[in-house]
């Protein structure tokens, strides 16, 4: 399973992937891509019925773009990476 994040732009979106590249659920919000990516993170598992535990990769867009949410972005894919071992 794979976890997309994408903070740079002005449309923040999430999604999540299985093993052969089929999207299972996507979500984006107008919100600027600063501040908190849990609320983006968590709704996408939650549509997609997956727990932070299933996922094995992460993907996460480095910019060009807002910093801040690039650097949201990274941090709570890292979270999420720790939590699940």
């Amino acid at each position: 399973m794979l976890l997309a994040v994408e903070r740079s732009s002005s449309v923040a979106s999430a999604a999540v992937f299985d093993g052969d590249g089929r999207r299972l659920a996507s979500v984006s919000s107008a919100t600027p891509g600063q501040g908190d990516a849990w609320p983006l993170v968590r709704d996408t598992l939650a549509q997609a019925g997956v727990s932070a535990e299933r996922i094995d990769a992460f993907a996460v867009g480095v910019g060009p773009g807002s910093f801040s949410g690039i650097r949201a972005a990274l941090v709570s894919s890292a979270a999420d990476a720790s939590s699940a071992n």
